[in-house]
């Protein structure tokens, strides 16, 4: 079996350093991890570019998203510092390598037989942490509640268009969901307890996106909980490309300890009801909010939910 080159641009300069690359590429081709040579090198730099210096430079934005709404904000302090040895390059490239390893042996896609809440809870059951599930296209009512207790990243087909205000509808939930039920009526609960919430994120643990909540003619009581209800303790939740369509509730409920962001969405509002609700009652262990309320507002950092580039379109009769 061929060596991997991996020797090349500023480690081309240290020949061990390079050999060891060479030796532990060859290792992972011979564990058979799924990855060619070059899917390796490519995957090796740009993790050990990350870690010296990149993502200084990156500010705020999730390594993993080159989307992702969390641009560059005044007195932020990086999470990485550029390293400025050999030593500490090939430190980094260790935890680069670990990261490579944990990264194809642990996460997998999981698709959805169909969008039917049987089959999207079997699969978000069978799901382990760190996991993708993905649902395919298609109208389907909901009449139970979807509870997520782990982080994984649940992906529908709906896409969003901030610029021309519109949605493509392609994974599309009635909202059937019962209303005499305790919480009350969310189309998913995310109940996740992941992360530390005193180090800065560089990946959402929780996603959900690519949905569409549209209102059933079913059903047209009101509910308190929001479309989506986040619960628990998670430094890194997004929900994203996802239309909230005439329901008869918020779109969005936070509810426990939760730093994040909900971006590129549509709200369309035919109901008296609020784009959502950010509660923090449990943070940082006290209860009912005194522990937000205790402390400095932490301008400039990870520490909010932030709700950036959604449309409303507000077509509620006066």
């Amino acid at each position: 079996m061929p060596k991997a080159n991996l020797d090349g641009g500023a480690l081309s300069r240290n020949g061990y350093c390079g050999k060891s690359i060479e030796h532990m590429a060859y290792l992972l081709i011979c564990r058979d991890l799924g990855q060619r040579a070059a899917e390796i090198q490519a995957r090796l730099l740009a993790l050990l570019d990350a870690r010296s210096g990149a993502a200084s430079r990156a500010g705020r934005h999730w390594l993993s998203d080159p989307d992702s709404p969390f641009g560059s904000r005044p007195n932020y302090a990086t999470l990485f510092q550029p390293c400025r040895s050999v030593a500490g390059r090939l430190g980094a490239l260790f935890a680069a390598l670990l990261l490579a390893i944990s990264g194809a042996v642990q996460a997998a896609n999981i698709n959805a037989r169909s969008p039917s809440f049987a089959d999207v809870s079997e699969a978000v059951a069978s799901a382990a942490k760190g996991d993708t599930v993905i649902v395919p296209a298609g109208t389907v009512s909901w009449t139970k509640t979807l509870v997520i207790n782990k982080p994984i990243t649940l992906i529908g087909q709906t896409t969003v268009n901030y610029t021309n205000e519109t949605a493509n509808d392609q994974t599309i939930i009635l909202d059937d969901v019962s209303r005499s039920v305790s919480p009350a009526a969310p189309i998913i609960h995310a109940i996740v307890t992941s992360g530390n919430m005193a180090v800065e994120p560089t990946a959402p643990l929780l996603q959900i996106k690519g949905f569409t909540f549209r209102v059933s003619l079913n059903t047209t009581t009101g509910a308190p909980n929001g479309a989506i209800m986040l619960a628990g303790t998670c430094p890194a939740v997004r929900i994203s490309n996802c239309h909230f369509d005439r329901l008869y509730q918020s779109s969005i409920y936070t509810f426990g300890w939760i730093y994040g962001v909900m971006d590129n969405c549509l709200h369309t509002f035919t109901q008296r009801v609020l784009l959502g609700t950010m509660g923090m009652p449990t943070y940082n262990g006290y209860q009912y909010g005194d522990g937000s309320w205790a402390e400095a507002a932490h301008w400039g950092s990870y520490k909010f939910f932030f709700v950036e580039n959604n449309v409303v379109h507000n077509v509620v009769k006066a």
